[in-house]
């Protein structure tokens, strides 16, 4: 597979929720007049992060969906070193697709209590990191559990 068209399918960023520090829900909307709002956006790809980081920090106000948002301060938070055993919470919710059924070219969104979404979210970070860094992991072995009450509470 080549790299470019293997990058069409795959995303390589990923953005969180706009974070209010505060904020009202008015008719199923969020709602805010003040405060500061945090807004990250993640990849694996440090060049991209650069870029986004140094064209966001000229810019004096943001436009998202219809807001706008005075820019106070772009900062890259430091990368993370991975170890064994961790525990995080993911910046937006993890999503991964399966087409068992030919007849059918739609994906299938796979929801974490489904079997097989653990090993299609793990197959889908080895086929990245084969993208990215055009080899495959150093060690391959990943499992992960997730925290039930975390889950519940969504």
């Amino acid at each position: 597979m080549a790299v470019p068209e293997a990058r069409k399918r795959f995303r390589m960023f990923t953005f969180s929720h706009l974070k209010f520090e505060i904020y009202r829900v008015e008719q199923e909307r969020i709602s805010f007049d003040e405060g500061h709002v945090q807004w990250y956006i993640s990849s694996p790809v440090n060049e991209f992060l650069m870029k986004i980081a140094q064209r966001t920090a000229k810019l004096d106000t943001l436009l998202l969906a219809g807001a706008r948002f005075e820019i106070d301060r772009v900062e890259l938070v430091k990368e993370v070193h991975f170890s064994s055993e961790m525990s995080f919470t993911a910046i937006s919710p993890i999503t991964v697709t399966t087409n068992t059924n030919k007849r059918n070219p739609n994906p299938h969104y796979l929801r974490h209590t489904e079997i097989g979404f653990a090993e299609a979210v793990r197959d889908n970070l080895i086929k990245k990191h084969m993208i990215i860094y055009n080899t495959n992991p150093k060690d391959d072995t990943l499992s992960f559990t997730f925290d039930q009450e975390y889950v519940r509470k969504r």
